[in-house]
């Protein structure tokens, strides 16, 4: 538990000074009584005044800790769950069925994608053939960002498209859930098995994977387009022209049996708004987590000083 206004138990102090000298005066008054009258009237109103002050030290106690607002933060200040980004870099990513490559439309994506988890740690994770953590998860996204700016699928050293790997470190960097993003165009490489075996062991683990497909199904000539901006075919080992066709129902049905979602990027950057929702919802949480001790407490304040006043009115 914790309090949005902790200066106020300073005022405990002054609620036990106040009950000590109540305690002193009232020694006093029965100390002035004759004899025979102090110890009946001891006798008759030493229990009412006892119970008055309890009351009254209780009462203002339980006051004070209102006015500091207690919050339980066991639920609502929890910290948000981690999330990794899974980034393609094969060469089929440097196909051309869109505005700009589908690797260029990926970072973009991904930009988008930090924007909307603001607050939360961040990790990168990179896949082609084999996969590479580019960082683990962070907190610092403006360095995550400078680091998605270096990737290059040009640089790809292993062929070939295997998410499985990539999959496998987040769930092992996320043991205790958070939530996976998968840019890609879904031709891969790998078994369809696999790929289910790893989004059930992701339910289980509370991990939510969500796909962001890339690229369309017709048939797309590979191109490498140099820093200077000119452009050449990819060719195969027998020198034809490489073609890729992105496979957007795999990702789609491996986002649905990772319990998330597909996510189709748009221009008005709202692609991934659903992260910013829960954000404000988890803010809302904390901002009212204290309503209810804050409300028990008063309650309960003003119950005893209700007590302690009548218990006063009667010793009178």
């Amino acid at each position: 538990m914790t309090f949005g206004a902790p200066l106020w138990g300073f005022a405990l102090l002054a609620i036990v000074a106040a009950a000590i000298a109540l305690a002193r005066r009232d020694a006093r008054a029965r100390a002035t009584l004759p004899g025979a009258t102090g110890r009946l009237r001891e006798g008759g109103v030493r229990d009412r005044a006892t119970w008055r002050r309890v009351c009254e030290g209780f009462g203002g106690t339980l006051l004070v800790a209102a006015l500091a607002l207690p919050r339980c933060d066991s639920a609502g200040g929890a910290a948000p769950k981690p999330a990794l980004l899974l980034v393609d870099v094969s060469r089929s990513m440097l196909a051309e069925d869109a505005d700009g490559s589908r690797f260029e439309r990926a970072r973009r994506g991904a930009g988008e994608a930090l924007a909307a988890l603001a607050g939360r740690r961040v990790g990168l994770v990179t896949f082609a053939g084999a996969s590479e953590e580019i960082a683990p998860p962070t907190a610092d996204l403006a360095a995550l960002r400078a680091l998605l700016d270096e990737v290059d699928p040009r640089r790809t050293l292993e062929p070939g498209s295997e998410p499985a790997p990539a999959l496998e470190r987040a769930l092992q960097r996320l043991p205790e859930g958070g939530d996976v993003l998968l840019f890609s165009d879904g031709e891969w490489d790998d078994a369809a098995d696999r790929e289910r075996t790893l989004a059930a062991a992701a339910r289980q683990a509370r991990v939510a994977i969500h796909v962001v497909p890339l690229g369309g199904a017709a048939p797309v000539p590979l191109i490498v387009r140099e820093r200077d901006g000119s452009t050449r075919p990819l060719v195969d080992g027998e020198g034809r022209t490489t073609v890729t066709r992105a496979d957007r129902s795999r990702m789609a049905a491996l986002a649905e049996a990772g319990g998330g979602r597909t996510i189709e990027l748009g221009d008005d950057g709202r692609a991934f708004a659903f992260f910013s929702a829960r954000a404000e919802l988890r803010d809302a949480a904390l901002a009212t987590a204290g309503a209810s001790p804050w409300s028990a407490a008063l309650a309960l304040a003003l119950a005893l000083l209700i007590v302690a006043h009548v218990l006063r009115e009667k010793t009178t």
